[in-house]
C-alpha cells in the first residue's frame, strides 16, 4: 500500500531505548517509505538537560540504525540541531514527533508548511521514558546511601482528588452556590474562584517584605477589598481547610519510602512551600498514613521564606545540621525542588507521579475553574498514579476537542468577574486601552473615569482620557492601575492614596 510521505524525519536523544522509543519509529515508518532519524549528540543533550546521556552518542546511532524501522541516522548537532535546517538538509516531507511537543510547535508548523512539509504528533508513551528510567535508577542509588533526606509534600507525598491545587477554590465555589446557609454576597458565591486567585496574588504583593504569605493574610486582603466581616471570612478559611482535608489522597509509592528510610533509621524532614499552615497540612499528612505525623515539618508560611528563594533549605540546613553535600532532597517541582536545591549542592529526585497528561493541560487552558472538570481530570491522575486503567478517554477527547475549537478571544490576565460594576481606569497606554474597549462590551461593567497622568497627549490622540482631578466628579467600585511595571504600580497607588481613594478600591490589573 501506497503511504502518505515519501521522506519522514524523526529527532531525539533516544537514550535508554525503551518501548516509547520503538513505537514512535513504528508510527512514523507506518506514514514514511523513508525514515530519516536525528540523533542528538552528547554535547546537545547536555545543553538542553544539564547532563550527559547514560549511553553515549556512538553507541545510540548504532543502536538506532539497527531498528528496521530506521532508513538512516544522522547526528544532530549545535549547527543542525533547528528542525527547519533539518529540512533544508533533508528535504523531509513530515516531521514526526510525541505530542508532550503539540501546542508548543506553532511556529515550526506554519514554517513547515509554507515550505510543503507536514508535522504529525503521535501520542507520548506517559507510562515509560528515559528520564522516568534514569529517575528510578537514581533514586535506588540515593536511598540505599549514608544520606540526609527531606521530602516535598504537595503532589510529593499528599495530592488532591482535583486535577490541580486550584481545583479546590472550584469546589469551593460550587459549594458555597448550592449551600444557601451561607451568608455571603452573591458577587463572592458567583465568582469565588477568581477572587481567591486574584486575592491571594494581591495578598503576595501587599505583603512583599516576606518570601511567603499565610492563609489568613489572604483572607485579611480578601475581606478588605470585598468588605467582609470576621465571621464571614472565617466561613471561607474554615471551608478552605476542610476541602483541602476531604480531598486529599497519599501517594503511596512514596509513603512507603519514606517509612522504609524512617525504619533503616535515616534522618527525614518535610519542606512545603505553601500558605496553609502547619498544623492543617500535618493533618493532611497523618490523614494518609499515621506513621507521617512525627516527622519534622517545615513550612515556608511559618517562616516567611521559600525554598524557591533558597532560605527555606538554609533554615532546615541550620536546624538539622544538615551537610549539604549529604542531603537527598525529593519533590516534583523543577524550579524550587531541583533547581534550586541543585545549586546548593543538594542531591536531587525529581518526581513526577502526579503530572498531568499533554491533554489535560490543554483542557486546564480554559477549564480550570470547572469543578466537573477538575474532578474528572483529577480522577485521570488518581488512576494512573493507583495503576488503574484510565477509562475517560471518551470524555477526554470530546474536552481536548471543545477547547481546540472555541473561539478564545484575546483577553488580560485578569479574570472580568472580579471586576465590579462602576470602574475607573488608571493608565492609557496598550493595556488601558485594551481594557477600555473590553469593558464598552460587557453589559454589566461601566467604565465611568479612564484617567491618565499624560491626558493632554491622550486626548490630542482622540481618547477620553481625563487628569487625576476627574475622579473627584465620579461615583466608582474600584480603579484599576493598567500597567504592566510593578514598580510603577506601586508609586500610581501611592498617589492614589495620598490623592483620597480608599485602599480597597484599587486594584492593579496584571
Amino acid at each position: 500500500m501506497e503511504k502518505k510521505y515519501k521522506t519522514g524525519y524523526v529527532q531525539g536523544t533516544f537514550d535508554l531505548f525503551h518501548i516509547g522509543h520503538l513505537n514512535l519509529l513504528k508510527k512514523a515508518k507506518d506514514y514514511c517509505e523513508y525514515l530519516i532519524v536525528g540523533v542528538a549528540s552528547d554535547e546537545l543533550n547536555y545543553k538542553y538537560k544539564g547532563e550527559y546521556p547514560y549511553i553515549p552518542y556512538s553507541e545510540r546511532a548504532v543502536i538506532v540504525k539497527a531498528i528496521k524501522y530506521v532508513d538512516q541516522v544522522e547526528k544532530v548537532d549545535f549547527l543542525n540541531e533547528d528542525k527547519l535546517k533539518a529540512w533544508e538538509l533533508y528535504h523531509y516531507d513530515c516531521h514526526f514527533s510525541g505530542d508532550d511537543h503539540a501546542g508548543e510547535w506553532e511556529e515550526l508548523t506554519k514554517a513547515l508548511r509554507n515550505l510543503g512539509s507536514d508535522i504529525v504528533f503521535f501520542p507520548y508513551t506517559e507510562e515509560t521514558s528515559s528520564t522516568k528510567i534514569k529517575m528510578r535508577v537514581k533514586s535506588t542509588i540515593l536511598y540505599e546511601g549514608n544520606y540526609f533526606f527531606s521530602f516535598d509534600v504537595f503532589d510529593t507525598l499528599i495530592t488532591r482528588k482535583t486535577a490541580t491545587p486550584r481545583g479546590i477554590f472550584s469546589l469551593m465555589q460550587q459549594y458555597l452556590q448550592e449551600n444557601e446557609k451561607f451568608c455571603l454576597p452573591d458577587r463572592v458565591k458567583n465568582n469565588f474562584y477568581d477572587l481567591r486567585i486574584y486575592y491571594e496574588r494581591a495578598a503576595r504583593h501587599e505583603f512583599c517584605d516576606r518570601e511567603d504569605i499565610t492563609l489568613y493574610e489572604i483572607y485579611e486582603i480578601f475581606a478588605m477589598y470585598e468588605m467582609l466581616d470576621s465571621q464571614q471570612i472565617q466561613i471561607l478559611t474554615d471551608l478552605e481547610k476542610q476541602l483541602e482535608l476531604d480531598n486529599v489522597v497519599g501517594i503511596e509509592k512514596n509513603i512507603a519510602q519514606v517509612k522504609a528510610l524512617k525504619k533503616a533509621g535515616h534522618r527525614i524532614v518535610f519542606i512545603s512551600d505553601m500558605y496553609l499552615e502547619k498544623d492543617i497540612i500535618r493533618k493532611m499528612l497523618t490523614k494518609v498514613n499515621l506513621e507521617l505525623r512525627d516527622i519534622p515539618l517545615y513550612v515556608s508560611s511559618a517562616y516567611g521564606r521559600t525554598k524557591s528563594s533558597n532560605s527555606l533549605y538554609q533554615v532546615v540546613q541550620k536546624q538539622e545540621n544538615a551537610e549539604y553535600s549529604n542531603w537527598v532532597h525529593c519533590g516534583d517541582n523543577a524550579i524550587a525542588d531541583i533547581k534550586v536545591a541543585k545549586e546548593m549542592g543538594i542531591h536531587t529526585i525529581h518526581d513526577k507521579t502526579t503530572a498531568l497528561s499533554k491533554r489535560e493541560r490543554i483542557i486546564l487552558q480554559s477549564k480550570e475553574r470547572d469543578p466537573r472538570v477538575q474532578l474528572l481530570l483529577g480522577k485521570c491522575k488518581l488512576d494512573r498514579l493507583f495503576g488503574r486503567d484510565v477509562v475517560d478517554d471518551e470524555q477526554i477527547d470530546n474536552l481536548v476537542y471543545a477547547v481546540e475549537h472555541d473561539s478564545v478571544e484575546e483577553c488580560l490576565s485578569l479574570p472580568y468577574s472580579i471586576l465590579k460594576h462602576k470602574i475607573a481606569i488608571y493608565g492609557a497606554g496598550k493595556l488601558g486601552q485594551h481594557l477600555y474597549d473590553r469593558l464598552q462590551q460587557i453589559s454589566d461593567k461601566k467604565c465611568v473615569a479612564w484617567i491618565d497622568k499624560n491626558y493632554i497627549l491622550k486626548q490630542q490622540e482622540g481618547l477620553p482620557v481625563e487628569p487625576v482631578e476627574h475622579l473627584n466628579e465620579v461615583e466608582f467600585d474600584q480603579i484599576m492601575i493598567a500597567v504592566l511595571n510593578r514598580k510603577i504600580a506601586e508609586e500610581i497607588k501611592n498617589t492614589l492614596v495620598t490623592f483620597g481613594i480608599e485602599r480597597r478600591k484599587i486594584v492593579w490589573v496584571v
